[in-house]
Formats: structure tokens, sequence, C-alpha cells
């Protein structure tokens, strides 16, 4: 599942970013980064956001999983407005076992935007202030033999609709999927997905609909 519109933050965008190991379970990455500018309003977006992030690998007794912690900010003037940006998320990889392990993100911010592919959910510029945002994702991940794998999630992206406007992308987004895969061998196999999307527009209109995949690939 395509989470990018429903509790994962993440985008490729034009960045620099630093990863340096401190011991054995520790790393810190050390990042900067700004979307590309399409528009008036992101070439006044001048400064980019700062973030950090620090994980701790080997978290189980297994030795495996990751547990992290990434915050981030900035502040942009925007139409005249002084705008303050920030960002909390908590992330998380813990394979309990060889054939099961859940993932998961959970976030708070402020001014989530471009940079996280939330386009016009960052800013309310009729009131001239950041909008309040949280969300994650949850999913589980089961696999059954060498071959057969299955991914089960739900994700949500949540901003406060008491300062979200017409303008803006949407008042709530909930993702739902589960999937197959079969690995004929390393390099060839075939999918199956069915993923359930609801909406909840600025206008509280309720919108849901369906989207159903059957996939194959070959890496070579």
């Amino acid at each position: 599942g395509i989470l990018a519109w429903a509790g994962n933050l993440w985008w490729r965008v034009p960045q620099l970013t630093v990863r340096q190991d401190l011991g054995r379970h520790l790393e810190l990455l050390l990042s900067v980064m700004k979307h590309r500018i399409a528009n008036s309003m992101e070439a006044e977006e001048r400064m980019p956001w700062v973030l950090g992030r620090l994980c701790y690998k080997g978290l189980l007794p297994n030795e495996k999983g990751l547990l992290a912690l990434s915050l981030g900010g900035r502040q942009v003037k925007v139409q005249g407005h002084e705008m303050d940006a920030w960002l909390m998320a908590l992330e998380w990889n813990l394979p309990f076992h060889p054939l099961f392990a859940i993932r998961g993100e959970a976030w708070a911010g402020e001014g989530i935007g471009d940079e996280f592919l939330r386009y016009g959910l960052a800013y309310n510029l009729a009131t001239g202030r950041s909008i309040h945002s949280r969300g994650g994702f949850f999913s589980i991940q089961s696999q059954v033999s060498d071959h057969l794998f299955f991914n089960v999630g739900l994700g949500i992206d949540d901003p406060d609709s008491s300062q979200t406007g017409p303008e803006n992308s949407f008042n709530r987004n909930q993702i739902s999927f589960a999937n197959a895969q079969y690995r004929f061998t390393r390099h060839f196999g075939v999918g199956i997905e069915i993923m359930d999307l609801q909406t909840q527009t600025t206008t509280n209109e309720n919108l849901r609909g369906q989207r159903f995949t059957i996939s194959t690939w070959f890496v070579f």
C-alpha cells in the first residue's frame, strides 16, 4: 500500500543528509530539505526544514528491531504572515518472530506541507496560521514461507478541522489495505492488493472508494 497520503510522511526532495553511528546501537541523522520551487508562495518559503533523527537499533532480544525519534522545524514568511512549522515523529520496526513483524509511525506537527507530500495542507492563508495535524500508520507483515508474504495496514492523516479552510486538501484521510506477495524466485514474483480509501473534505463531504491491484515484477 502507498501510504503517502495517509499516515506516512515521506517525499523525495532536494536535501542534505548526514548519518553518524554512535556506538553499536545508536544512529544519528541530521537533514536539511526544501521542496522544489514551483509557485510564488513556495518561492517565499526561503528557510528549509531542519530535521534530526535518533534511532536505536537492536531493540529486541533477538538483536533486531528499531525505535526512532525525529524532530524538525522551520520558520517561513508566506504572503506577509510569519509561519512556524514543527514536527515530532516516532517510528518503530519490530520483527518479534522470523515470520511476523510490526511496523509503524506516529507523528504530530504544524505546517506539514509539500515536503511531506501534503499539498495544500500546511497553512490556512485566510487566517494566516499554520495548520496543526497528526497522523500515523500501523502495519503487520507475515512471512508464511520463503515465498509467501502477507501485509495488512491502516494509515490516517487528521489535520485540525477548526484550522483548515476551503483552499486546503481535506479534514481527514484514511487508507486501509491488505496484500499478498508470492515470490517464485529471488528475481520474480506476483502480488495482489485491496485498498480502501476514505476522505472527509473541508466542506464535510465524505468520499470513499476502493482500489484493486494485481502486479508482477522481475528484478535483474
